[in-house]
């Protein structure tokens, strides 16, 4: 990339903070999709950012932050932590609480936005107005506004398909596991994108594992508190890219059983990814795939978590910011 492209790119980015800004300033999303954290009359953005921050604070003033989760600094809205415990253990130093809750998560999100420009190529009119819809986009804007741990996830999957080293992408995957669980998914993706014979993979995923068990052990980890933590916060049934909410939609119309309506949904599900392969196998066939291309790199690897992501988890906001890399 020249000089005058990460220029212009900055500057793009530059527009974009500052026209998201101002839709946060006079409330414009507000009044027709999102859901703001409104306190005393004051709207506080960065929210899921400083509950993770404010966590860790309270877990080493000696709070219960997993079952009743009381700490004052909060306040009465508060839940219990239901994410990595890897995230308690950022350090924090009170004369840097403006950084905090300020500026980090501020250039957290813009390193987000210079993400997106950079990935979509500005060549023509569409993909102008593409880049434009992404951005401004519910899911988008509601991952900035609250700076969601799912953002960071999203920037070290781009950096992992980027640099395309295994030990830096077994490391990532192992850490973003830590930050929310559902990236372990990612693993599928590492053992078959390199010829390797069937021992070495299972050797890996026996590895990958290992280290995981491990590290989330050193984090304070178990799994019967994983198990909690993702029993904990019960998932909305509207507007989320899910075959749980698809199953959660159905039952509230029909009286039928919430497992019985899952299992048909995903029963349905592979029966069409099945037919939609068979009927583009000859076409797949002959398309040539570059395994080192880093666009087709990205979209297997984004491709692979959204499906597990739509499989596997209930609670999906924020993760439909991984459609971007298709």
């Amino acid at each position: 990339m020249t000089k005058s492209d990460f220029n212009k790119n900055i500057a793009i980015t530059i527009i974009f903070v500052v026209c998201i800004f101002l839709l946060w300033k006079f409330g414009i999303i507000y009044s027709h999709s999102l859901f703001p954290i409104v306190k005393e009359g004051r709207l506080h953005i960065f929210a899921d950012w400083a509950w993770v921050i404010k966590n860790g604070i309270c877990r080493n003033l000696g709070f219960d932050i997993f079952n009743t989760n009381a700490c004052p600094l909060w306040g009465k809205d508060n839940f219990i932590f239901n994410i990595g415990n890897i995230l308690l253990y950022i350090p924090y130093f009170k004369f840097l609480e403006k950084f905090y809750f300020f500026y980090f998560p501020t250039i957290l999100c813009s390193i987000f936005i210079y993400t997106i420009i950079k990935l979509i190529n500005r060549e023509n009119f569409l993909n102008i107005a593409l880049l434009i819809l992404i951005i401004f986009s519910p899911q988008v804007l509601l991952v900035l506004e609250r700076c969601n741990i799912d953002l960071i996830i999203f920037l070290l999957l781009i950096i992992m398909v980027k640099v395309n080293q295994p030990f830096l992408s077994f490391s990532i995957i192992n850490f973003v596991t830590l930050l929310k669980y559902y990236p372990a998914a990612l693993i599928t993706n590492f053992v078959v994108e390199r010829k390797r014979s069937l021992n070495k993979n299972i050797f890996i995923i026996l590895i990958f594992f290992f280290t995981l068990a491990c590290l989330m052990y050193l984090s304070g980890e178990s799994f019967n508190l994983i198990r909690y933590k993702l029993n904990a916060v019960s998932p909305t049934w509207g507007n989320q890219f899910s075959l749980h909410s698809f199953a959660i939609l159905l039952s509230k119309f029909k009286k039928y059983d919430f497992n019985t309506i899952l299992i048909m949904a995903l029963s349905i599900f592979i029966i069409l990814s099945f037919s939609f392969y068979k009927f583009f196998q000859s076409t797949l066939e002959n398309i040539e795939l570059d395994e080192n291309n880093f666009k087709y790199r990205l979209y297997i690897v984004g491709s692979n978590l959204i499906i597990a992501v739509y499989l596997i988890t209930q609670n999906i906001h924020y993760r439909e910011i991984f459609l971007i890399t298709l």
